[in-house]
């Protein structure tokens, strides 16, 4: 509706809509819309419990890293898959923002991002489940995906960084150059 929220009610049998100021905004995408009212609803009242209902991974990395980013004590959940096939889940985002630290939480985006999502294609047979184990298991992987996006340049320790994380993620962890790595993996299949 062109930007503006509304809160639909029931009331003394008539069915009213007001308008929410507050949560008015500009979001193109759906999935930044979404935290954008979570985050609003979690600010106002940190004894609340949110369901969030998505089949999306960025919505996922997007609530991970935004709720910790309000650091509030309210409950969030994603209610992800479907009744009919016996997929749904509940999801607690609270708890996960608690059990991976939030050097993890903050390098998510970055790493969903430079992976595969919504806007970028994803690395040639490489799932997300191998990028994380290597996220969680290298802190200077951590450290540096957390500071993508915070200034309009990438160091060069970043780019060596980020170039040994892609080396990694097709097996060749002695690598440093991803142009190295290519050269390794063409000369094996073709041999």
């Amino acid at each position: 509706c062109e930007g503006i929220c509304y809160h639909f009610f029931y009331e003394n049998n008539v069915f009213k809509r007001e308008e929410v100021r507050v949560l008015n905004c500009s979001h193109e995408e759906a999935d930044t819309k979404i935290i954008f009212h979570v985050c609003n609803i979690i600010a106002n009242d940190s004894d609340i419990t949110v369901n969030v209902r998505a089949n999306d991974t960025d919505v996922f990395v997007l609530l991970l890293f935004h709720v910790a980013q309000t650091q509030s004590t309210a409950k969030v959940w994603m209610e992800a898959g479907h009744s009919y096939n016996n997929t749904r889940r509940y999801i607690d985002i609270s708890q996960i923002i608690n059990a991976t630290g939030r050097a993890f939480v903050n390098a998510l985006p970055a790493m969903h991002a430079f992976t595969g999502c919504d806007f970028t294609a994803a690395f040639l047979n490489k799932g997300k489940i191998k990028a994380i184990k290597l996220l969680e298991s290298m802190p200077s992987y951590c450290a540096c995906f957390g500071k993508l996006g915070e200034t309009d340049r990438v160091a060069e320790a970043e780019s060596c960084t980020i170039e040994n994380f892609v080396c990694n993620l097709y097996g060749k962890k002695r690598l440093q150059n991803i142009d190295k790595a290519r050269l390794q993996i063409f000369e094996e299949r073709y041999r």
